[in-house]
C-alpha cells in the first residue's frame, strides 16, 4: 500500500541537505517519491509499506546526520526562541557597553613593539582561545568527515592549517593592496564593521532556526 507521509527533520542547514536526504531515501527499495524542504525543515515522502517501514526511513535519514522531530514545534516554542534571541542580543549590547567603560577605567597597555615577552605570551594565549572558539568546530567537522572516509586525521589537520594560512595571506595581500590604492576612511571602516555584524546576527538566527523566512534566501 502506498503511503504519503510528511515528517519534520532537524539539522538541515542548506539546499545541499535537501539533496542528501532525497538521494538517501530514493535509494531505499519501496521509496518512490521524496521531497525535502530546507526552509520549512520538512520532508514529504511516498513509500510502499509492504517493502519498507517508516522506521527504516527514519534510520537512513539519521545515518546521514539528521534528526527526526516527532513533535512539531508549537507557537509557544517559537515564542521562546524569539524571546531568548532578543535577550541574548540585549545581553551582547550591554556587554559591549560595560566592556567599553571598563576599558577606559583600567590602564590597558598598547600592543606595540615595546611589549614585554610576558605580555606577548598573554596576548597569544587570548588570541589562541579566540581561534579555538571560532575555528575549532570547523577543524573537528573536517577531520571527522575525513576519518569516516578512512583518511588520516593528521593529514586533515595539516591540510586545514595550510589552507587557512595561505588563504589568510592571500586575502591580507588583496586587502592590503586595496588599502594602498583606495583611502579607507573611518566612516567606510565603521560601515563595513556594521554590515559584517548584521550579517553574522542574521547568519546566527538562521542557524538557530528562529525565523523560517530567513531560510528563503541563501546565507
Amino acid at each position: 500500500m502506498q503511503i504519503n507521509k510528511q515528517i519534520n527533520i532537524k539539522g538541515m542547514m542548506c539546499g545541499g541537505c535537501e539533496t542528501i536526504i532525497e538521494d538517501a531515501v530514493s535509494e531505499i527499495e519501496g521509496g518512490s517519491d521524496v521531497h525535502a524542504d530546507y526552509p520549512s525543515a520538512k520532508c514529504k515522502l511516498s513509500f510502499d509499506d509492504k517493502k519498507v517501514r517508516l522506521e527504516d526511513i527514519y534510520k537512513i535519514i539519521e545515518q546521514k546526520g539528521y534528526a527526526i522531530d516527532l513533535n512539531s514545534e508549537t507557537e509557544g516554542g517559537v515564542f521562546i526562541k524569539i524571546s531568548l534571541s532578543i535577550l541574548a542580543l540585549i545581553g551582547i549590547v550591554l556587554l559591549m557597553v560595560f566592556s567599553r567603560k571598563l576599558w577606559h577605567q583600567f590602564s590597558v597597555p598598547d600592543i606595540s613593539s615595546q611589549l614585554s615577552y610576558g605580555m606577548i605570551f598573554v596576548v597569544g594565549l587570548i588570541t589562541g582561545l579566540h581561534c579555538i572558539g571560532m575555528c575549532g568546530s570547523f577543524v573537528i567537522g573536517s577531520t571527522v568527515k575525513d576519518a569516516e572516509h578512512g583518511r588520516s586525521a593528521y593529514l586533515s589537520h595539516i591540510l586545514y592549517g595550510t589552507g587557512k594560512t595561505l588563504s589568510y595571506a592571500m586575502f591580507g595581500a588583496i586587502f592590503g593592496f586595496i588599502g594602498s590604492v583606495v583611502s579607507i576612511t573611518p566612516f567606510i571602516s565603521g560601515v563595513s564593521i556594521l554590515l559584517a555584524g548584521i550579517f553574522l546576527i542574521i547568519f546566527g538566527l538562521n542557524t538557530l532556526n528562529v525565523f523560517a523566512v530567513l531560510k528563503k534566501g541563501t546565507i
